[in-house]
């Protein structure tokens, strides 16, 4: 103890009292298994963060000119971030390490990070330091391997079958085959002379190796630009392109900061020689894991930032059921940065078994992968070639798709590219996106086609409101000709719909429990390389016939189930011995979708393959208000079996209610009966809760051991009542007139006259001290004078 103190004592820079970082959950836990003296391999963040956006507004234009230019200013800064936090921390690093409590000291400047092995009493004296964020363990990662890999010596006819399949033929026809770009893998090496990718090497790492293990960096990079010269075949989407090794060590445990010593190295040196594309296949930890910084997944999109396009792939654990994609696929953070890939059948038309699945463990919500390809077929192995299956031959067909993209539009964004495979994407299983194809089956030729008109889009932006107040958490949708597109309002209200082909008419539509559906129908209107902004005014009412996502959450941190995670889907009914477990269809009329527990492929399937186990898993609604409803009533239809297995009738469903945002519950059914089928129930919801605006409603299944089958389904969720209050006036606009401004608005049914609020701050205007006036038209001269602002912002509420 008189050591630490002392130790204390000469670091100036710690915050006394408190610690400025912490440990993670995982490391603690680590620390907790290990001997008292152990040192952990870590990763620490520091506080310092490169602005990014500040550097890339230099950089406003496209020309790809300037492509070196915004690399090297990027670079440049997150560097010097680095050496900034170097300098305040390295010196008593050093003093740990004289001590014996660190070792093995290395800075990353990808992200702003440090890797070392650290005893507990090191790590906790490190988070005390002003310059430290958390400190993480350094997880060990595991290199998905293919699923099934055999040589193979039969000569093909040209090009590998799945790639006609995906449309690569037709793109090549035109000339595009990758020339010009580079597509990196992460993984153990391989021989560089290997006749599949002879010639096009770049960058030294491949030719370092002294022993070769990378059959899976094969498989990978084959799909991708393999291509066999001598013998005329193509087994890669994107022949002619180059290809560059980022190494891992043959026969030694990785870690994530093998991984960031990799990618960090691909972007210095000549910049003709950093990758368009870094494909990776690893997986770290358990699923979500607790373990390492949170920040250590900014090295990820700072490479995206310097423009690298990273793919991901889904892995093959479907098997094992949904919520199968591992970190780092499964990041739902940054979606689009861990841009996952699943893989098909070898028709291009069902999943494989053994492709991960979605809805991502993070959160059991968000939708996994984004994308699939055709997963059976031939690539490279570590030597020759093989037949091989899995999302590892369906990533690297993504990957080399991307590299095609690239050839044609070499400014286009990581952001963009990726989007436009999910516009371009064959819709496959459900209609729109979903837990097993994502947005559907690559499709080459269209993918490269619209990467090279990306220049002819726009942008559609908004924001959701009800009345003044900002509504996240909202589904909002693009319909038009060309496709339709969706994205989520954030937490401001705020929406953005980004390369969206311009010169088109789209309708929109917005989603929300606890409101009406919006809809406005061929009312926005792209233009070439320019923003429209929308604003949308949601309307009181709440009703859901799960027909579209209207923001229901499936699972909670509280869960514990292994299988049969609720999920929006259209039911796939399933059967014991000729008895019903799981329905068939939904309960709305012409309608499709309901929540389901789980949901199988196929009716084939055993009902055992996809009902509830281990444990609970909830369906939430958001939040949602009732203080502005009378009388209000819940009505819903549900649907449940628990009378098969070996503890039939043994376990409860529940319809809960809560009216403090769900810091408690109460029970409005609590059941072990089955229903047979759908079953309607209605509540008088004052009977149980006062209503207030903070409600939400639940519906948990459970399967606790024993085992038995159970599966339940809901759907037509309605809440009526008589409104206490008019509607919030819509559609507030201000026009500046000389001496004073000019506001109007739509008249709210029922209202007898109209509040005024005046602030001159945007996020807060609808409070007492910001009262202004009350009057009973819907329009208001406000001469300047009145108001004392430089930026002025008002809001109107209706008074019944």
């Amino acid at each position: 103890m008189r050591c630490l103190l002392c130790l204390a004592a000469i670091f100036p820079f710690m915050v006394a009292g408190a610690l400025a970082g912490t440990l993670t959950p995982g490391l603690e836990a680590a620390y907790r298994a290990a001997d008292e003296q152990a040192k952990l391999p870590v990763l620490i963040s520091l506080t310092r963060q490169a602005n990014l956006d500040a550097v890339r507004s230099q950089f406003l234009s496209s020309v790809s000119e300037q492509d070196g230019l915004r690399h090297a200013a990027l670079l440049e800064a997150l560097q010097s971030v680095s050496r900034q936090s170097q300098d305040e921390i390295n010196n008593s690093m050093q003093i740990l390490q004289r001590n014996g409590m660190v070792e093995d000291l290395e800075f990353f400047w990808i992200a702003n990070l440090l890797k070392a092995n650290v005893s507990r009493a090191g790590a906790e004296l490190i988070a005390n330091f002003e310059a430290v964020e958390e400190v993480g363990l350094d997880e060990e990662i595991n290199l998905l391997e293919p699923e099934e890999s055999v040589p193979s010596e039969a000569k093909m006819v040209s090009s590998e079958h799945a790639l006609q399949l995906m449309n690569a033929r037709e793109i090549w026809v035109a000339g595009v085959t990758g020339t010009g770009t580079t597509v990196a893998v992460v993984g153990t090496p391989f021989p560089s002379s290997h006749s599949a990718f002879a010639d096009r090497m770049t960058g030294a790492e491949g030719l370092l190796a002294s022993s070769f293990c990378g059959q899976s960096t094969a498989i990978l990079l084959g799909a991708a630009v393999g291509c066999d010269r001598q013998k005329g075949d193509t087994v890669g989407v994107a022949p002619d392109a180059r290809w560059r090794l980022l190494p891992l060590a043959c026969g030694q445990t990785h870690k994530v900061s093998d991984i960031l010593r990799a990618v960090q190295l691909s972007q210095v040196g000549d910049y003709l020689s950093v990758p368009d594309v870094i494909v990776q296949a690893w997986s770290a930890g358990d699923s979500c894991s607790v373990g390492l910084p949170a920040k250590s997944w900014s090295a990820f999109r700072n490479l995206e930032e310097l423009g690298s396009i990273l793919i991901w792939s889904a892995g093959d654990n479907g098997l094992l059921g949904r919520n199968t994609v591992p970190l780092p696929a499964a990041n739902v953070e940054d979606k689009q940065t861990f841009f996952s890939v699943g893989a098909v059948s070898a028709d291009g038309r069902s999943i494989r078994q053994t492709s991960s699945r979605g809805p991502s463990p993070c959160d059991r919500r968000s939708i996994k992968p984004e994308l699939t390809a055709i997963g059976e077929g031939r690539s490279a192995g570590e030597s020759g070639f093989v037949t091989t299956q899995g999302s590892l031959l369906a990533t690297g067909y993504v990957a080399g798709a991307l590299a095609l993209m690239r050839q044609v539009n070499p400014t286009i964004s990581p952001f963009e590219a990726k989007n436009a495979l999910k516009l371009s994407a064959k819709d496959l299983g459900v209609e729109g996106e979903d837990n097993d194809f994502g947005f559907g089956l690559l499709d080459i030729n269209a993918a490269v086609e619209l990467a090279a008109s990306s220049s002819e889009t726009g942008t559609i932006s908004g924001t959701v409101k009800y009345g003044g107040e900002r509504i996240g958490g909202a589904r909002v949708y693009l319909v038009g000709a060309s496709g339709s597109y969706t994205v989520p309002s954030n937490s401001e209200g705020q929406f953005r719909f980004t390369q969206i082909p311009a010169e088109r008419e789209f309708a929109l539509y917005v989603a929300r429990f606890g409101y009406k559906d919006f809809a406005a129908p061929d009312s926005v209107k792209t233009s070439k390389q320019k923003e429209f902004s929308v604003g949308v005014d949601l309307e009181r009412g709440i009703a859901d016939d799960a027909e579209v996502d209207r923001g229901f959450v499936f699972g909670v941190p509280e869960d514990n189930a292994t299988g049969g995670i609720w999920t929006r889907a259209v039911p796939v009914g399933s059967s014991e011995n000729g008895n019903q477990v799981q329905v068939s269809e939904d309960a709305t009329a012409y309608g499709s979708f309901c929540f389901v527990t789980g949901n199988g492929g196929s009716v084939a399937e055993p009902a055992a393959a996809n009902d509830v186990d281990g444990g609970k898993t909830t369906l939430r609604s958001p939040i949602f208000r009732l203080d502005n409803l009378a009388d209000s009533k819940l009505r819903f239809k549900y649907a449940y079996s628990n009378d098969r297995g070996q503890q039939k009738g043994g376990d409860f469903f529940r319809v809960q209610i809560s009216n403090d945002g769900g810091e408690t519950w109460v029970n409005l059914i609590q059941t072990s009966m089955s229903s047979d089928g759908w079953r309607e129930a209605s509540f008088v919801i004052e009977d149980f809760v006062t209503p207030t605006e903070q409600m939400v409603i639940q519906f948990v299944a459970e399967d606790n051991a024993p085992p038995s089958l159970v599966e339940a389904a809901v759907d037509d969720i309605f809440i009526d009542g008589k409104p206490d209050a008019p509607e919030p006036p819509k559609n507030l606009s201000l026009t500046p007139a000389e001496n004073g401004v000019n506001l109007t608005w739509n008249k709210s049914e029922g209202a007898s006259s109209y509040k005024l609020y005046l602030s001159g701050q945007a996020g807060h205007v609808f409070a007492p001290e910001n009262y202004f006036t009350t009057v009973k038209d819907t329009f208001l001269y406000v001469p300047y004078d009145q108001i004392p602002y430089d930026q002025f912002y008002f809001q109107v509420t209706a008074v019944k």
